[in-house]
């Protein structure tokens, strides 16, 4: 009530002012991709909330999970400034990226900057405080290792453009900083189920970024940026995918995840239905079919979801 009331008197009063507040939120959620990822990060956390849970620490450890939340968040977004920064040119000239080129263009690079530089300090010092807390040095290396491999996604030495090496580094890197912190709070006794939900999570993931970049292949390759699917072609990234989501779906479904593997069953049913319709395609056209069949927000969403309530429902990870 009071929001839409203080919004009706700047929009009566102060119009400019409110459009500005408006034009710069969107801006900003933009180049930091939150409409795009937000969602994806709060599922994949559940995936984290959902293991302690089943060993009756939720209570106990609320605030470190919420201070290990912001540190995933910002150690994150700082990689898409750094991305929007480095790849300004490319995404002006891919309709379905322009929007980030804009809100470089609406905030200027050194204030991008100044943005990405704040919340990297923000990640590091969030992540060290974890170490402390939990007297181990392996969490602020964990939060080192996600903001350097973030960074030299796209600076020299460029990981998005080092083949299979760019998915290897970002779904290692999803894992590493979302899922393996949890193993300073749960017994020694159950690493291994931990660890077969770290390669469902990793192998899933894998799909979906191959088909995030499978999207761009066409205007990669117009600004001759090298990646996976410009060298293997974007049908055959979406096959690649195909068969991570299968390894995926092939695993939870020998550990008993049953609401996982028919989760994952779903996704590589439809990434193989969408591989046969594009297989031999004009590039331009299988480019555009992908941007407009795929969204990596929904997808990995429904995917982290899905491997969350098995946690709940598994009788794995039981005390």
């Amino acid at each position: 009530m009071f929001l839409k009331l203080l919004l009706s008197i700047l929009n009566t009063y102060y119009p400019s002012l409110l459009q500005r507040i408006v034009d710069g939120w969107y801006a900003f959620t933009t180049i930091h991709r939150l409409k795009e990822t937000f969602s994806f990060h709060v599922a994949y956390f559940l995936i984290a909330v959902a293991i302690v849970n089943k060993f009756s620490i939720l209570d106990s450890y609320l605030l470190e999970l919420f201070v290990l939340f912001i540190a995933i968040m910002t150690v994150k977004t700082q990689a898409y400034l750094a991305d929007v920064i480095h790849d300004y040119e490319v995404d002006r000239n891919n309709p379905a990226k322009s929007q980030l080129a804009a809100g470089v263009d609406y905030f200027g690079r050194n204030r991008i900057w100044s943005f990405l530089i704040v919340e990297l300090v923000i990640s590091l010092a969030l992540w060290g405080w974890l170490s402390v807390r939990f007297t181990t040095i392996e969490l602020l290396i964990i939060g080192v290792i996600g903001a350097l491999s973030g960074f030299l996604y796209s600076y020299p030495p460029r990981i998005k453009e080092r083949g299979i090496l760019n998915h290897i580094t970002t779904s290692a890197v999803d894992v590493l900083v979302v899922l393996y912190p949890v193993n300073e709070l749960i017994p020694r006794s159950h690493y291994e189920e931990m660890f077969i939900i770290i390669c469902i999570v990793f192998f899933y993931s894998f799909g979906y970024h191959i088909l995030h970049q499978a999207a761009d292949t066409f205007y990669d390759r117009q600004e001759g940026v090298s990646t996976f699917t410009t060298y293997i072609g974007a049908d055959h990234g979406v096959l690649v995918a195909v068969v991570f989501y299968l390894l995926a779906s092939s695993i939870a479904l020998y550990y008993q995840f049953l609401v996982a593997s028919a989760t994952l069953l779903f996704a590589t049913g439809w990434t193989g239905k969408l591989q046969i319709e594009i297989s031999n395609k004009d590039e331009k056209y299988t480019s555009k079919v992908i941007t407009d069949r795929f969204n990596i927000g929904l997808w990995a969403t429904g995917l982290n979801l899905a491997v969350a309530v098995n946690v709940l429902l598994s009788s794995a990870l039981q005390i």
